[in-house]
């Protein structure tokens, strides 16, 4: 089951602290708000996670969708990823929408269904996709900058003359 809602003082886990970022860090919920502003969808809520350092504790804002309910598993967001829609649901959330009504998705799945309707490629088909993208690829040449040894600036030396 996947935790949507949490209560002011629940632990959590969240990525992205951590020097690793493999690993999740531990916090504790301390607030939650909604944002009533252009832009944000109302409903949303926002939670303000504390997460403890060696200094004091770090403040994170997250909603539910990227936090995670027990410090194994992923955050809410791909929990709750199930049917046949999961791949449209990833893409949107990285900001790209299939759902617009020029056909995208429909473009999309013939793409994708042509793409693994054979199965996986043979080395032979792997090899010939290779050589023609270094065929056809365009590089600049290298230029490489001459380096000249700078010359030494002349002082000039101010002589005492008598007066």
């Amino acid at each position: 089951m996947v935790k949507t809602q949490y209560d002011i003082g629940d632990t959590v886990w969240i990525y992205g602290i951590s020097v690793s970022n493999e690993k999740p860090s531990e916090g504790q919920i301390i607030h939650r708000f909604n944002i009533n502003f252009d832009g944000f969808d109302p409903s949303t809520v926002h939670y303000v996670i504390a997460v403890d350092s060696h200094i004091e504790p770090l403040i994170e804002v997250r909603t539910w969708e990227t936090i995670s309910q027990d410090a194994e598993g992923p955050v809410g967001g791909f929990r709750s990823l199930t049917g046949k829609s999961a791949e449209h649901k990833v893409l949107a959330r990285t900001g790209i929408n299939l759902n617009k009504a020029d056909g995208t998705a429909e473009e999309f799945d013939r793409v994708k269904d042509h793409l693994f309707e054979d199965g996986d490629p043979s080395p032979d088909e792997i090899y010939a996709a290779m050589e023609r993208s270094q065929q056809t690829a365009v590089l600049p040449p290298l230029v490489f900058k001459e380096f000249k040894k700078p010359r030494p600036r002349n002082y000039h030396k101010k002589r005492n003359k008598p007066q």
